[in-house]
């Protein structure tokens, strides 16, 4: 900086004081209270600057603020630094750098400084929206790839769940598979399932995938047991309505060509129709 940038006042000029109360130098406004006492004319008419010495003292520097601003107005070039030319004669640091008190802050904060301040604000400003975009657009683009995921794993699930049930079935019915999926599982984990006289349980597994695979889901029933022996199947269940009574037989029946109907009965209960459907199986002994 050129000295037609800095502005050097002559110690006689300012006011001065040593202060020992012992204050910090962050308590800018109790040190102005201790500085007051020693001022010819009222604080509020004094810009008023501190520095701490080696000591720990304070030393308090102040001028008149007309004072300030017509010596800041009469001086020849942009005055960027105002400060004392030197320390007081009667300092004992009357050798430290007198920069320390320097006037140009604050109020009386230089136009370009105020300019350079302007801009680091607006490119801080600049860069915190440039952040903000940037931390928008990584959220929007985990949120479009948690979509993308959820609908890939759903369409998948229903691809599942269509493969399960059966395509012709599912189209028929009209019927979100997984929703139709969920409620046959639901239906069966109701239903109860006993073996008596079985000596190999993975034959009753064989006859029990068969059954489920065959098992008309179009037809609203409800099973409330089932009964595999020796001899065969005993199915005991609801229907809706009487007529699908012919049509759930005749699909079980075609499941296995080796399965005939000892016996079935429809009652009319309160709600609906109770069934009884007994299947025997003609390639099975009584050992399975």
């Amino acid at each position: 900086m050129t000295s037609d940038h800095v502005l050097l006042i002559n110690p006689d000029a300012l006011y001065w004081a040593r202060l020992r109360e012992g204050l910090p130098l962050r308590e800018q406004e109790a040190l102005r209270y201790a500085f007051e006492p020693w001022l010819p004319v009222a604080l509020d008419e004094v810009e008023v600057r501190f520095a701490v010495d080696s000591t720990g003292e304070i030393l308090a520097c102040g001028i008149e603020h007309t004072a300030l601003q017509k010596l800041i107005d009469e001086h020849p070039g942009p005055a960027e630094s105002v400060h004392p030319r030197t320390m007081p004669e009667w300092y004992e640091g009357a050798g430290q750098n007198a920069a320390r008190l320097e006037f140009r802050t604050g109020a009386y904060m230089s136009p370009n400084a105020s300019r350079a301040i302007d801009r680091l604000r607006i490119a801080s400003c600049v860069i915190s929206l440039i952040m903000v975009v940037l931390l928008f657009v990584g959220i929007e683009r985990r949120r479009v790839t948690v979509i993308n995921q959820s609908i890939a794993y759903e369409t998948a699930a229903s691809q599942r769940a269509t493969d399960a049930i059966g395509t012709d079935v599912v189209t028929r019915a009209g019927i979100d598979p997984l929703l139709m999926l969920t409620a046959e599982f639901r239906r069966l984990s109701l239903v109860k399932v006993t073996g008596q006289g079985i000596e190999r349980p993975e034959a009753v597994s064989r006859d029990l995938i068969t059954l489920l695979a065959a098992w008309p889901v179009v037809i609203p029933v409800r099973v409330d047991a089932l009964d595999f022996s020796a001899g065969g199947i005993s199915i005991k269940g609801q229907l809706r309505e009487s007529g699908d009574f012919d049509e759930l037989r005749a699909q079980i029946l075609a499941a296995d060509s080796t399965w005939t109907e000892s016996a079935s009965d429809l009652t009319r209960a309160q709600r609906g129709f109770n069934f009884v459907i007994t299947i025997e199986s003609i390639g099975r002994d009584g050992a399975l």
